[in-house]
This record gives C-alpha cells, sequence and structure tokens, in this order.
C-alpha cells in the first residue's frame, strides 16, 4: 500500500516547483514589458523569446512579441504572429485590433474586425476610424450604417459642389482657380474618380506630365474605363515612352485611337531600325559587322536593344507594334575595314555572341 504522507510531500513539492516556474515565466514577462516601454526591443525579444519557448500558448507574451516585431519591420514574423492572434479570442484580438489601430493598419484591421464574436464594442469606433481615414467605399460596401451614409453623402455633395465650381472655372480660363477647388473636391471626398482624372487632364494640357501621370493612376484605382486608359496611353505617347504604350495598350488595342497611335510608333521607329549579330566578345568589347553603321566614327554612341513579342490586335491579329528593350550602351573604340568594335559603357542585361539586336 502506498504511503498517504509520501505522495501528499510529493503532490506538495510538484505544486510548488510549477509556481516556481509560473513566477519565474511571469517574471521574465514582466521584464520583457519594461524593455519594451524603454525601446530596448533587443532584450525584450531575449526576454519573450524564452517566455515563448517555455510557454508557447502564452497569448500576452506572443502579443507584445508581434508588437515588437511590428516596430523592427520583421514582416515574415509579423505576418505569421498576425496568423495565430486572430484565431485565438476577442480578448487577445481587441488588443491587436487597438494597437494596429494606432498605427493606422486599415487591411489588417478589417480582417480582425470580421472574425470578432462580439463586434457591438468596437462598431463605432471602427466607423468612425474608417470615416476619419475617408475610408467611404469599405462604409458603404461592407459596414453600411445609417449615420455614416449620410455623413458620406453630405461629404460627397460637398465635393461635388467644389467640382462643379471648378469646372465652370476651367470653362473661363481661371485654371489656378479650378485647381485649388478640384484639390478641395479631392480632399472631401477621395474615392471618386472623376475628380482625379479631369485635375490629370488639366496637367497633362499643361505639359506636367509627373502629376498628371500620377492622377491618372490614381483615377484607374476607383475606375477601370477605357477612356482614362486611353488617356494615360497619350501622355506615354507624347513623352515617347512607347513601353509603357504598349503595356497600357493591351486590354485597349481594339480602340480605333489606340491602334493609329501604335501603327505610328511601329513605322516610325520601324524606318530607323538597324539589326547587327554580335560576332564576337572579349570581355567588355564586342564586334559588329561595320557595313551595318557605315558612317560612325571613333566615340559614337549607340543603345543595343533585343526584340520583344510584337502587339497584335486582338481581334483582327494584324501586327501593331515591335516591343523592344534596352540591352546595352556601347561606344565604338575601333574601326576595321569591316568589323566595328564597341566598349560596353553599360550593360543592362548580358550582350550574348550570335545573338541579333537593333542598334540605333
Amino acid at each position: 500500500m502506498k504511503n498517504p504522507k509520501k505522495i501528499s510531500l510529493i503532490i506538495i513539492y510538484f505544486t510548488l516547483v510549477i509556481n516556481i516556474f509560473s513566477a519565474n515565466i511571469y517574471e521574465e514577462y514582466k521584464n520583457a514589458k519594461e524593455y519594451y516601454n524603454q525601446k530596448d526591443y533587443k532584450k525584450a525579444m531575449y526576454s519573450l523569446e524564452l517566455v515563448l519557448n517555455e510557454v508557447p500558448d502564452y497569448e500576452d507574451a506572443k502579443l507584445l512579441y508581434f508588437k515588437i516585431n511590428y516596430e523592427l519591420n520583421n514582416s515574415e514574423k509579423v505576418s505569421k504572429l498576425f496568423k495565430e492572434l486572430i484565431t485565438t479570442d476577442d480578448d487577445v484580438r481587441v488588443k491587436l485590433f487597438n494597437y494596429l489601430m494606432l498605427n493606422n493598419e486599415t487591411t489588417a484591421l478589417l480582417q480582425i474586425y470580421d472574425t470578432l464574436e462580439n463586434k457591438e464594442a468596437l462598431e463605432n469606433i471602427f466607423l468612425e476610424y474608417l470615416y476619419l481615414n475617408k475610408e467611404y467605399n469599405i462604409i458603404l460596401n461592407k459596414y453600411p450604417s445609417i449615420e455614416y451614409v449620410k455623413r458620406i453623402e453630405k461629404d460627397k455633395q460637398k465635393a461635388d459642389n467644389y467640382y462643379y465650381e471648378a469646372i465652370s472655372l476651367l470653362k473661363n480660363n481661371s485654371t489656378n482657380e479650378a485647381m485649388v477647388l478640384m484639390k478641395k473636391a479631392i480632399e472631401t471626398y477621395p474615392e471618386n474618380y472623376i475628380y482625379y482624372y479631369k485635375i490629370g487632364k488639366v496637367y497633362a494640357d499643361n505639359k506636367n506630365f509627373v502629376l498628371a501621370e500620377y492622377n491618372f493612376n490614381k483615377a484607374l484605382e476607383y475606375n477601370d474605363s477605357e477612356e482614362i486608359k486611353l488617356s494615360l496611353l497619350k501622355l506615354y505617347y507624347d513623352q515617347k515612352k512607347y513601353d509603357k504604350v504598349y503595356e497600357m495598350s493591351r486590354t485597349i488595342s481594339h480602340l480605333p485611337e489606340v491602334r493609329k497611335i501604335l501603327k505610328s510608333i511601329y513605322y516610325d521607329q520601324k524606318d530607323n531600325y538597324k539589326r547587327v549579330r554580335i560576332i564576337t566578345r572579349w570581355n567588355t568589347q564586342v564586334t559588329i559587322d561595320r557595313r551595318i553603321i557605315p558612317n560612325a566614327t571613333l566615340g559614337d554612341t549607340y543603345i543595343l536593344s533585343s526584340v520583344l513579342p510584337s502587339v497584335f490586335d486582338n481581334r483582327t491579329g494584324e501586327k501593331l507594334a515591335t516591343r523592344t528593350l534596352p540591352v546595352a550602351r556601347v561606344r565604338i573604340s575601333r574601326l576595321d575595314q569591316k568589323l566595328a568594335t564597341f566598349e560596353i559603357i553599360e550593360e543592362y542585361t548580358v550582350i550574348e555572341v550570335d545573338q541579333e539586336y537593333i542598334i540605333n
């Protein structure tokens, strides 16, 4: 028969060991919190890793570990910990939500909010956050609270008033005053594509290509329309950014105006294309047949380009454009009777022997 006294002593011993272990773990967690508050993330990480190695499901420690990795931009660990934390319980999720709200992480907040079992406690806070951050489409499409829908409609009406007044000013050639109102419309209701599109057109007309491109792309975020794509394509064409023209044309090559632009580029470039084949290469020097460039002189620089797949009309199969990609910038270093030797100045991709390139 077992000795009851001995069993009792064993139980007391193990209880004491567990209590001491728990006390040590909690003390280590407290140390980590203190280090975190002092922004000593290295020491905080060390303490938390000790804790989590012993108690992997210590949620508060895991949450603090997440915060530190977030502060240090350790995206891989942040992603892993986030996935673990949103599968816990509402208490942990709410703490995570509050932290990420302070950091304006809207995408993550949406994920957390949708996993909450009890959304009521955070509903008004979250809607106000979305409203203040002007995430109007999210509210209207996912959480259409009557109160916030009314507030959004009021903002949209105010923005539209700015917009229509700006259009009136543009008709009277008061461009500067119109642009001020356009920007006010965007500030008031930043999710209406037409504001960006119109302001982009004004910038394009004034040859401010950078701001025109920015606003056309912003318009495309809210409306994937052919009209906006065509305006952006024309902007690239005006700047002779032909690679971007080809890229933009992929989904709108059926439009007559696009086909006309692509044909213009094709015939313009076709007349200037000279094809060369690399005969030899030694370190940073390559040779070609000199007869391709009969008027070349020492020191002349050229661009070697490879030929990419052509652009075709999706409906008719007609070839609309030939695309090229710069491979290297080269300078003539020697001219013989039949060969021209180039020194490679810049090599964007490897120049290969016996490969055909376009030189211009």
